[in-house]
């Protein structure tokens, strides 16, 4: 017989990578809102990005695909050359509520 799966998904880290803080802030509020207790960061650029891979294991990273300076292309081969791989989940530029509900679809390590 299959357990319940628990209400809540707690101590996720949460890679944000995303040029809008508003947008990111949104993303981490529908986090919480969906029961899901998140550590999240947000990254805005090549260097905060590599940075963030190397300093800590992310479980998630959530992806623009629209980014200033470096491309949606370049944020998955950092993602997936870090030595903990994370899953990884780019997004149309939407609200955040419809990011997390409707626009991401899985497709093995990404989707777009």
């Amino acid at each position: 017989m299959l357990n319940a799966l628990p209400n809540a998904i707690e101590n996720m880290n949460v890679l944000i990578v995303d040029d809008s803080e508003d947008d990111a802030f949104l993303t981490a509020r529908t986090l919480r809102a969906g029961d899901i207790s998140a550590a999240t960061e947000r990254v805005a650029s090549r260097a905060t990005m590599t940075e963030a891979l190397d300093r800590r294991s992310w479980d998630l990273v959530l992806c623009d695909y629209n980014l200033p300076g470096f491309s949606m292309e370049e944020a998955l081969s950092w993602s997936n050359s870090a030595a903990a791989k994370s899953h990884f989940w780019s997004f149309p530029a939407r609200s955040a509520r419809k990011r997390l509900h409707t626009s991401c679809s899985w497709a093995s390590r990404m989707s777009y």
